[in-house]
C-alpha cells in the first residue's frame, strides 16, 4: 500500500512539474540554422536616408554661396544647389579635383561632389567674387 501511495504521489509531482513548465500543445518550435548559415538578420535601414545624413548642402542664392565654408568627411557628399533664378557657372579656384564635370547649373539644378583625398577645395562663381571653401577630412 505504501508503494502504491508513493507511486501515485510521485506521478502527481511529475504532472505538476510538467504543467508548470509552460509547455503548450499549440506552441510551434522552429528549428534554428546553425551558426554562420541562413539569413542575416539586421534592422531595417534605408540606405538613402543614411546617405542623406552624410550630405552637406550649399545653396547658391543672389550670386553667393550659402554657407561660404563647409566641412565634410571623405565618406560624405557636398551638394551644391542653384537656388537662384538664373543660370550660374561654377569654377574650380583651387583644390582636390582637376575640373568639375558639370559646371553650369540651371535654376533648381544641383551637382554632388565626392572626394577621395582630404584637403581644401575652393569654388567660385563666374562673374562674381563669391567663393565656397570645402574642407575635407578623413574620418577616424
Amino acid at each position: 500500500m505504501r508503494r502504491t501511495l508513493a507511486l501515485v504521489a510521485g506521478l502527481a509531482v511529475v504532472s505538476a512539474v510538467a504543467a508548470g513548465c509552460g509547455v503548450s500543445s499549440k506552441e510551434i518550435i522552429k528549428p534554428r540554422d546553425p551558426a554562420g548559415q541562413g539569413e542575416t538578420r539586421s534592422p531595417d535601414i534605408d540606405v538613402e536616408a543614411v546617405e542623406e545624413l552624410r550630405a552637406v548642402e550649399v545653396v547658391i542664392n543672389r550670386g553667393r554661396f550659402q554657407p561660404q565654408q563647409v566641412t565634410a568627411s571623405l565618406d560624405s557628399t557636398v551638394r551644391v544647389v542653384n537656388g537662384d533664378s538664373r543660370t550660374v557657372k561654377i569654377r574650380l579656384l583651387e583644390g582636390l579635383a582637376e575640373s568639375l564635370a558639370e559646371n553650369e547649373l540651371e535654376p533648381g539644378e544641383k551637382i554632388e561632389l565626392d572626394f577621395v583625398a582630404s584637403g581644401t577645395e575652393r569654388l567660385g562663381l563666374k562673374g562674381s567674387s563669391a567663393t565656397l571653401e570645402i574642407n575635407v577630412y578623413q574620418p577616424g
